[in-house]
């Protein structure tokens, strides 16, 4: 049994890429939270501490997340790529980003301006969405061959 929870930790916290989709998802999950921290804190910082209406707070946040989740998805997460030139990659990468953000404001002002949802909930609510949408076009578009 402790052999087994061994195997299954180290296929998921592994170094190498792996190509089962429920460990690439997983490491998402992994890499989205991480990236998650450092977004939430930088529209926390930017709202709360220097002024920032929510909205930009929300795109530079994306921003910051947006290279952290790139970085683990070539590096960790996906072990194939669809495009071999890293900086195509990179921009259709992007692309799929400018989507996510797209959806990130739009569902940060329905939540927040529509709903009465104070920022920081909505924030939480709209991450869940945005991710799964990413994680599916990159792996469809990008990390899939």
């Amino acid at each position: 049994m402790a052999s087994r929870i061994h195997d299954i930790l180290r296929t998921v916290f592994g170094r190498q890429p792996r190509a089962d989709a429920a460990v690439q998802f997983l490491r998402y999950v992994i890499s989205g939270g991480t990236a998650f921290v450092f977004d939430y804190a930088t529209v926390l910082l930017l709202t709360e501490l220097a002024g920032f209406p929510y909205l930009l707070s929300t795109a530079c946040g994306f921003c910051v997340g947006l290279l952290i989740t790139y970085f683990m998805s070539v590096v960790w997460i996906f072990d194939e790529r669809r495009v071999a030139n890293k900086t195509g990659e990179f921009l259709v990468f992007g692309i799929i980003a400018l989507t996510g953000i797209a959806l990130s404001l739009g569902f940060m002002w329905l939540f927040t301006d529509i709903c009465s949802i104070d920022y920081r909930i909505s924030k939480l609510i709209t991450t869940v969405i945005v991710s799964v949408w990413n994680f599916v076009l990159k792996k469809k578009i990008l990390f899939t061959k």
